[in-house]
């Protein structure tokens, strides 16, 4: 269960990365707005500390994949490998996935010679 939940997740991250490569200009733009994208998700999604409930903090994170990645493992790891609870969690991000997708495909210009 824990494999579906990062395989789902590792396809969201993927498709905020394609809409991050259809944006930038140059490499070192999409380098740089990924760290900065990654570095927000990953604090702001209680990978390494825990957020409180109520809190500004817990707003923004709702923002972040991060949030329903851990929300998600959390539930298969409390209910012994079970996918319980974790609908909000995978509906979030296998709409990031489908949303990412058709965003980054409008956004895309393949040109001759690049960018």
């Amino acid at each position: 269960a824990s494999i579906l939940v990062v395989l789902v997740f590792a396809a969201a991250a993927s498709a905020l990365g394609m809409i991050i490569a259809s944006v930038a200009r140059s490499e070192d733009a999409a380098v740089w707005i990924g760290v900065v994208f990654t570095m927000g998700m990953t604090m702001l999604g209680g990978t390494f500390f825990s957020v409180g409930e109520g809190t500004v903090l817990a707003a923004i994170g709702k923002f972040s994949l991060n949030t329903y990645a851990n929300d998600a493992l959390r539930a298969v790891i409390n209910s012994n490998g079970s996918l319980t609870g974790t609908g909000e969690a995978f509906i979030v991000m296998a709409g990031v996935v489908i949303i990412g997708l058709v965003i980054s495909r409008l956004i895309f210009r393949a040109v001759p010679g690049g960018k």
